[in-house]
């Protein structure tokens, strides 16, 4: 072969090989680039997923701001009108109040009138009560009745007591006068006031 000819066959092979090597770079560099694409899309589609999950926070926050709002906007209200209802309340508890206290000194004075009544129907209850169980009581052995017995002398004493006083005497326990007789006979009006009074 020409050496020519040679020779351009020779630089036509070393172009071929740089122009192969020119295509391979720029394939690597292609899938490169379709590699960065796919992640650039990947990466463009969870920057829209949280794109969208922050806008539905921040519609949620928004919603719950005037949630928070209204309530704090129903708390004010509540917080005017029971001011309000408070005021009224301790002016009325105030009117109340004077009112209780005038009952109260009313109330005192007559409860101190009520008592002096009480005091005084107490005393004389008990002085009739001490008078009913003198009455009731055994003038021999001063104690309440069991077996109240009625003699001729229209006293009344304890069975047992006047029995043993019979023994040794013919008279009166009371008016020491000579009896007419010694008879006896239940009193039953006695026994009952005596078992009453000593319940």
């Amino acid at each position: 072969m020409a050496p020519d000819k040679q020779e351009g066959l020779q630089t036509a092979l070393l172009e071929n090989a740089v122009l192969k090597q020119r295509i391979q770079a720029m394939e690597l560099k292609l899938q490169s680039m379709e590699q960065q694409n796919a992640e650039m899309k990947q990466n463009m589609q969870s920057m829209e997923q949280q794109a969208i999950s922050e806008s539905k926070l921040l519609f949620e926050l928004v919603k719950s701001i005037e949630t928070v709002n209204r309530a704090l906007n129903n708390e004010i209200e509540f917080i005017k009108l029971n001011t309000l209802s408070q005021e009224t309340f301790h002016m009325n508890e105030t009117r109340i109040l004077k009112r209780t206290i005038v009952k109260q000194h009313k109330s005192s004075i007559l409860s101190d009138q009520i008592n002096d009544r009480l005091q005084k129907e107490i005393a004389v209850n008990k002085q009739t009560m001490q008078e009913i169980a003198e009455c009731v009581s055994c003038p021999i052995t001063h104690q309440p009745f069991a077996n109240p017995s009625i003699l001729s002398d229209g006293h009344t004493y304890e069975g047992d007591a006047i029995n043993n006083w019979l023994l040794h005497n013919n008279t009166s326990p009371i008016t020491r006068e000579k009896l007419i007789f010694e008879q006896q006979y239940t009193n039953y009006v006695a026994k009952h006031v005596a078992s009453v009074i000593t319940r």
